[in-house]
């Protein structure tokens, strides 16, 4: 399996020890420039340090019963 790995250098060399391919970046703008060169490798896995990633949700939550659309 390929796996790519972005974030700081300490990071980035942990995962090279398994096996994976280290893009260094040190900032969320530097993030989402190396993420276009990380997939023109087309990895199965890219691993990256929860402080550059967001959550992303719908809304309304399909837990949320009170305004659910199922009937």
């Amino acid at each position: 399996m390929s796996i790519a790995v972005i974030g700081p250098s300490s990071f980035v060399t942990c995962f090279q020890l398994i096996g994976a391919r280290g893009y260094e970046a040190n900032d969320e703008e530097t993030v989402v420039a190396t993420l276009d060169r990380a997939m023109a490798d087309n990895p199965k896995l890219i691993i990256v340090p929860e402080r550059y990633t967001c959550l992303l949700y719908t809304s309304p939550s399909p837990r949320d019963l009170s305004t659910s659309r199922m009937p």
